[in-house]
């Protein structure tokens, strides 16, 4: 490229840009001047006016209708399946997949519309609709990790997300104790099936959110006593060692929360030699005793 098209392509490129800027601020002050005008003519409306036209588009535009009945009652005019979720969320992921199914670095499934849809449940005061729909998303994130290039954390962020919203959804409940032991029950399974490995963390942390009352406590202890290895293996096994040292963790966790100094001792002076997390369990209980 010689020195003066150089000049002439900056120059264009300068040119392009404000234009742009031009055309920006045109569009923001159109956009200003329209939402004003809308405001005024509500703000001169009748509320039978205002009815007769919300009762006219509702009639002829099924989605706006759906809407409408989710923020004013907090339940859809079509009640969806946790597998119907699943089946939406998938075809997000079909639309920006190779044709090998392979969602490549830097291509990202955009979950801005559950996530709204989830809000609106929220906002009207349905929780349990809005866990159902981060309960969906967490799955079918967790189910295509193996699909996508998921160097720069995006997917794996998305999963924690949905994790954290679904547990504030079960919380904002306020779901007493019988009610709740599908959702223990539910995050311990995830927890034991361990697929994929990386999540686990996420569904231990879940149900250390979720269970607040000694009854949820010691229902999660219930889960989780069948699971208990007899004693943790060498650290050379280190997989074998790692999940076991986990679950021994979880349990003393369980009887420090519940207060079962007896059992929590024992358990401590059994494997402190092992493992030094047991050594620090075991300091911070005598500074909390």
């Amino acid at each position: 490229m010689t020195a003066l098209s150089f000049y002439e392509y900056t120059t264009q490129v300068q040119q392009k840009f404000i234009e742009s800027i031009s055309l920006y601020r045109t569009f923001t002050k159109d956009k200003d001047k329209k939402e004003k005008k809308i405001m005024k003519i509500l703000n001169n409306l009748s509320f039978d006016k205002l009815k007769d036209f919300l009762t006219s588009e509702l009639k002829n535009n099924p989605p706006l209708r759906n809407h409408f009945t989710i923020y004013f009652s907090g339940k859809s005019s079509k009640g969806k399946s946790l597998n119907r979720y699943k089946k939406e969320i998938n075809l997000s992921y079909r639309e920006i997949s190779d044709l090998d199914g392979y969602i490549e670095y830097g291509t990202e499934v955009d979950f801005s519309y559950i996530r709204d849809l989830a809000n609106r449940y929220t906002d009207a005061g349905n929780f349990l609709e809005a866990a159902t729909i981060y309960q969906a998303l967490s799955e079918v994130i967790a189910e295509n990790m193996e699909g996508v290039d998921d160097s720069d954390g995006y997917y794996g962020d998305e999963f924690c997300l949905a994790i954290e919203d679904f547990v504030n959804c079960i919380n904002e409940a306020e779901l007493g104790h019988i009610k709740k032991k599908k959702y223990i029950d539910y995050f311990f399974s995830k927890y034991i099936e361990n697929d994929p490995d990386y999540f686990r963390e996420n569904y231990d942390g879940a149900l250390s959110e979720i269970c607040l009352s000694k009854d949820d406590l010691e229902y999660w202890k219930k889960q989780l006593k069948p699971y208990l290895p007899k004693n943790l293996p060498d650290s050379e096994q280190w997989n074998e060692y790692y999940q076991a040292k986990e679950l021994l963790l979880t349990q003393l966790y369980l009887l420090d929360s519940l207060n079962h100094e007896k059992e929590f001792y024992e358990l401590v002076k059994k494997y402190w030699h092992q493992e030094e997390e047991f050594c620090l369990s075991y300091i911070e209980r005598l500074e909390k005793d």
